[in-house]
């Protein structure tokens, strides 16, 4: 996977690309640990990661960020078309449902399947 062009310096620069490439964008945890401006990925760095994208209306994927900096992350806006299906394959509910089966009958089923690789099995 890989990040447009050149790589952001900044976590607003990171939200411009994002939006460019229409709310998502799939990056290392490298990159978001060079905008941290850390040398490590420890547990204290990705928590810090993970709330800062969060301040600049940003989530993640994995939930919880790789402690590895060649490990891939998509990274998409926190509200949007994007952020209703991350929301509806990793909190189904009757609810949800709707906006899965708005996918499927734009013969989205492609997608949703990426989408639930990216997510992996639910945990408990």
């Amino acid at each position: 996977m890989a990040t447009l062009g050149k790589n952001p310096r900044t976590y607003e620069e990171l939200r411009k690309q994002v939006t460019e490439d229409g709310g998502v964008l799939g990056t290392t945890a490298q990159v978001l640990r060079d905008i941290e401006g850390a040398g490590r990925l420890g547990s204290t760095v990705r928590a810090e990661i993970s709330q800062k994208l969060q301040a600049h209306g940003l989530r993640h994927l994995p939930a919880d960020l790789p402690q590895y900096q060649e490990q891939e992350v998509i990274v998409y806006l926190a509200s949007g078309a994007i952020a209703a299906v991350v929301n509806a394959v990793l909190n189904p509910s009757v609810s949800t449902a709707k906006v899965l089966r708005q996918l499927a009958d734009k013969n989205a089923q492609e997608t949703l399947d990426k989408i639930r690789q990216l997510v992996g099995p639910p945990t408990e």
